[in-house]
């Protein structure tokens, strides 16, 4: 598994793994070379090329137990996420750590559907697929009580999404950030975080949902 290559399609044989059962991610837990893993430079990349590989080919199930994977790399620091500074303004006076997971796997998704708008635009039932599994994803990792900030992440988080996204595969995810604005809406929202949302917004300039999303946001900033 030595080299980016090797490293990605090692990678990928373990995601091809996880997804058959639960049982197989148990097993490679024991299997995995944590420390060899977290000190690769490569390690992130590789991970995002081999999930674009074969998410896409997924059925739901098999979806989400390749974001368990996901899931349990993060939990352990094998997987250190490296956040986008748009997304970043005023820290919330919180420990930040209790975000580290829910984030980490949004920030995964983001990045690997990135990677599809590359080199999938013209596939639309692939992109239907990518985004209806991509919802649920996101609705799972909403608790009962997401703090503003960590709401707010995952807003800006779809707004990205929604950026590279084929028309024929965007009004799954535009409902998805009506729900977290209206979730917002139920609870305090700073100017810090209104800033932030409208700088995600601003990325969707060419949508057809830039300008509802607008009118939503300032609805919620008054």
């Amino acid at each position: 598994m030595e080299g980016y290559q090797g490293l990605a399609g090692g990678l990928q044989a373990i995601f091809e793994c996880c997804q058959v059962s639960d049982g197989f991610l148990d097993t490679l837990k024991c299997g995995l070379r944590r420390d060899y893993l977290a000190k690769h430079r490569q390690f992130y990349p590789c991970v995002i090329m081999a999930l674009a590989k074969l998410l896409p080919c997924t059925l739901p199930h098999e979806w989400r137990r390749c974001v368990k994977c996901v899931e349990y790399l993060i939990s352990e620091a094998i997987l250190v996420v490296p956040y986008q500074p748009t997304h970043l303004d005023d820290l919330p006076l919180a420990d930040l750590s209790v975000f580290r997971l829910p984030l980490g796997v949004s920030q995964v998704l983001v990045d690997t559907v990135f990677v599809l708008s590359t080199t999938n635009q013209e596939n639309p039932q692939m992109w239907e697929h990518a985004a209806k599994c991509y919802v649920q994803t996101l609705k799972e990792l909403l608790s009962d009580q997401c703090a503003p900030f960590e709401l707010c992440q995952l807003f800006c988080h779809t707004c990205q999404v929604l950026s590279v996204l084929p028309e024929q595969a965007m009004e799954q995810v535009f409902v998805l950030t009506l729900e977290l604005l209206q979730l917002l809406g139920l609870q305090f929202v700073g100017a810090s975080e209104c800033r932030l949302m409208a700088r995600g917004i601003q990325g969707l300039s060419g949508s057809p949902y830039h300008k509802t999303l607008q009118e939503k946001l300032q609805g919620l900033s008054t």
